[in-house]
């Protein structure tokens, strides 16, 4: 029996409290701004989730995501469905066709290590939609990566999987160094999977300055916690972004 991954544990870990606050948010957005697709890019999908959820109301998606293993689990989810999966760098973000509607969630921009990439990556997506088309994304506050992470240890439970974080927030870099542990039932016995994920905290100015610089219109951002006006002061940064033009043709399906 193949030893499990954190891609194979990913929704069960993450998972939960991603869809309990990300999901409500994304249809709240659409529904604000008359958002109408019938194809999405979802970029960073991860283990295909949000692409499974949105091939399932007759989206066609191209999803696609740097993890070959985030790519094994998600092509085994979306296996039967509308999904096109790819495996590509967000900076160098190329889709078969202009979309109606990209996704980048859940920390993925804090990824990127520079304002100089947030731009590269911005462009990118501005590239895979079509003109009137949106992207709805989101990251993580330095103030978040800062003061709630923070430098330190975490522990969690979730179902049989004992996690733990180890975390260390480098204020010069402006940059979280995530170090996850789990224990996780396996073979009669237990396996440890292990992690780091890096994320840099950029603040409100720099994000907005970087969609600016990559063409878009920031049609709203908020604090995607309590659905405030967004601020540096937030949790986290959630965005609708609009590319300037008039869509060439309505989109037949709304998700």
């Amino acid at each position: 029996m193949t030893r499990p991954t954190f891609a194979d544990i990913y929704d069960r870990v993450i998972g939960p409290d991603f869809w309990e606050l990300w999901w409500p948010a994304f249809e709240r957005a659409v529904a604000a701004h008359h958002i109408r697709f019938s194809t999405v890019a979802d970029v960073a999908c991860g283990t295909g989730e949000t692409a499974l959820r949105l091939a399932m109301r007759g989206i066609r998606v191209f999803a696609s995501d740097i993890s070959g293993d985030m790519l094994r689990v998600a092509r085994a989810k979306c296996a039967g469905h509308t999904v096109t999966l790819s495996e590509q760098a967000m900076e160098t973000l190329a889709v078969p066709e202009p979309v109606d509607l990209l996704l980048c969630c859940y920390d993925s921009l804090n990824m990127v290590e520079s304002p100089q990439a947030l731009v590269t990556t911005l462009r990118a997506f501005h590239a895979a939609i079509r003109p009137g088309g949106h992207v709805i994304c989101d990251l993580a506050t330095r103030r978040h990566l800062a003061r709630d992470w923070g430098t330190g240890e975490i522990h969690a439970v979730t179902g049989d999987i004992d996690t733990v974080w180890h975390t260390a927030w480098n204020a010069r870099a402006g940059r979280s160094t995530i170090h996850l542990t789990a224990t996780v039932p396996h073979a009669g016995g237990v396996a440890l999977v292990t992690c780091r994920v890096r994320e840099w905290g950029f603040t409100k100015a720099v994000v907005d300055d970087a969609i600016r610089q990559a063409g878009f219109i920031a049609l709203d951002v908020r604090d995607m916690i309590p659905w405030t006006p967004g601020s540096d002061a937030a949790q986290r940064l959630f965005y609708v972004l609009r590319r300037p033009g008039r869509p060439h043709a309505q989109p037949e399906n709304q998700a």
